[in-house]
């Protein structure tokens, strides 16, 4: 066996290893599909054809459930949360490490909040979306968190879609954020949100 043979060996096995690592199960499928690809030309370059095989049927299996995640159609809505709603208060606590990443926002900030919303894809709760009002055409958003098997952006784009012509109606003009996060910084410019300014780049707004 050639040495740069072996180091295929080791590359698709490392990719396969922090492909369990992954919390969203379509970055697990993708990352796992490098992977399998890589141990199935191993296979195949050492002539060893049960691991070309095994790993051919892997790759074959990512493949059929990538195209199911990106072919299905998902049915959205979004779900009004009382300032008192014991679940919202129970989901937001169980999250608790992962939206510290993102904000300080907790449970008890519910009760100063103007709308708050579940958003469901296919009757699941995948996030929650918390704005307050600041000052008179500005809502802040206190909270855009999405659980993490649906960090696909689809949850996203929706509660926005859904929930901006609502907040125009009210008459707001504007939506405000921050983050120190720098992964959460790419979701809202994917969202349509920009820096306020050079001197608060951790400031967002987005004009609706």
């Amino acid at each position: 066996m050639e040495q740069w043979q072996e180091w295929i060996g080791y590359a698709a096995s490392l990719i396969i290893l922090i492909s369990m690592f992954m919390r969203s199960l379509r970055r697990l499928r993708i990352i796992n599909l490098v992977g399998a690809l890589l141990f199935t030309y191993y296979g195949y370059a050492i002539g060893a054809y049960p691991v070309l095989l095994m790993n051919g049927l892997i790759v074959g299996i990512n493949v059929l459930h990538l195209r199911r995640m990106y072919t299905a159609r998902d049915y959205f809505d979004v779900l009004p949360v009382e300032s008192d709603d014991r679940y919202a208060a129970a989901f937001i606590h169980y999250y608790r490490e992962d939206i510290a990443k993102i904000s300080s926002f907790d449970a008890t900030q519910l009760k100063q909040s103007s709308h708050a919303f579940f958003v469901l894809r296919n009757m699941v709760p995948a996030g929650l979306f918390v704005v307050a009002a600041a000052e008179a055409s500005t809502l802040d958003v206190q909270l855009d968190f999405a659980t993490p098997a649906y960090r696909d952006l689809k949850t996203g784009v929706h509660v926005y879609k859904k929930t901006i012509p609502m907040f125009k109606k009210m008459g707001y003009t504007q939506l405000r954020t921050s983050s120190l996060c720098p992964v959460h910084h790419s979701y809202l410019c994917k969202m349509g949100f920009e820096p306020l300014d050079a001197s608060n780049p951790d400031i967002f707004v987005k004009s609706i």
